[in-house]
Formats: C-alpha cells, structure tokens, sequence
C-alpha cells in the first residue's frame, strides 16, 4: 500500500490535487490536515517538499528555509524526530541530498561540492527519475543536471527541451549553458524567444 508522502509512516488515505492535478499529494488524513492548515512539522515540509517543489501548499509565505511553519492555522505540535535534516548528516545519502538540493531556497556551493563526489550515472538517474514523476520539479531538477553534471547531461537535456513552452523556458536556461555546447544552447534558446516575439511561428512548430 503506498505511504504518506509526509509522513512516511502511515499508508495514504486522501489523494490532493489541489495544488498539481498531475501529480497530486497522498496523505493520510492526519498528515492531510496538517497541510491545508499549514501546520507540518519540518521533517513532513521536507518530504513533501522534495517530491512537490514549491507548491501553493509548500509556499515560503508559509514555512521558512528549516520547515518551521510561519502562518499555521493550528497549534504545531513539536516533535523532536521530525526535525529538519542537518546537511552532515544527509550528505553521503544521494537521494537524501537531492532531496535537500530541491527543498533549498537556494542551491549552494557545499551541496554542488557534494553532489559531485557521485557517480554521475547514478545521479543522472535520479534526476531523470523524479522529473518523469512530477515534471512541476523541472526548475531545481534542470538547475542541479547544469551545476552538478554538466556536459554530461547532455543528450538527456536535448530530449527534455520538447517539453519546453512560453511558460517554463526559464527553467532550461542553465542546462541549455551547462549542459550543451556553447552555440547549440545559445541557439535553442534565441531560437525560441523569436518564437515568442512571433506567436503565430510558436504555436505552429
């Protein structure tokens, strides 16, 4: 039976799509709650945020950086195992560390550095992985092929690019650096803003 997404103890009972209805979150009702009174604890803001990315649920006007909840709806009861991962301690697991290269704000130079010492095969699996399950993750999942991978990404970037449009083109803008050749990517990506200037050539391509 699947588990709570949040939690990760519980079997799932509700199936949320409000926030993505292409991949919504699964719950259990305890967990459910939490979130739409914007109540997780920070090990629950973790897991769900590492498979969801920065939904409306997810927001930063709700939680900060560590998960703490900035606006709950209801009394957050405080439980030390449900503590926010510390990055030592997350930082030889790769899928623990992608987890937390999504649920960052930021990405930073120590979680690249780390990132880096893995097989890059093993890497780009995950990534390919997680983007096939919920393509609303594409601009921190992008973001860690350039800075993590490189030219190695290559190919897998040019079959990603069809699923490029006006609205998520920013999301491709370091891969198509990082990961191509300097004039390949220079070219897909002017290539598709004169697209955009010119709507009628946009949507017949």
């Amino acid at each position: 039976m699947t588990e709570c997404q949040s939690c990760k103890i519980k079997s799932c009972e509700i199936i949320e799509s409000c926030d993505n209805k292409n991949y919504p979150y699964r719950l259990c009702k305890t967990c459910h709650q939490r979130l739409i009174d914007r109540a997780l604890r920070p090990l629950e803001y973790f897991n769900l945020t590492s498979k969801h990315g920065m939904t409306f649920l997810l927001h930063d006007d709700f939680y900060d950086e560590n998960g703490d909840a900035c606006q709950p709806k209801i009394n957050v009861e405080f439980d030390e195992q449900l503590e926010f991962p510390k990055f030592e301690q997350i930082k030889n697991d790769l899928e623990k560390l992608i987890d937390y290269s999504i649920v960052q704000w930021w990405f930073r130079d120590n979680t690249v550095n780390e990132l880096k010492k893995f097989d890059q095969s093993n890497v780009l699996y995950s990534l390919k992985k997680r983007i096939d399950e919920n393509r609303g993750l594409g601009y921190r999942i992008y973001e860690l092929a350039a800075k993590v991978l490189g030219l190695y990404a290559g190919d897998w970037i040019r079959e990603e690019w069809k699923y490029h449009n006006v609205d998520n083109l920013g999301n491709y803008s370091e891969a198509l650096a990082y990961c191509l050749p300097l004039t390949e990517g220079f070219y897909y990506f002017t290539d598709t803003l004169d697209k955009i200037d010119n709507p009628n050539i946009f949507s017949e391509n």
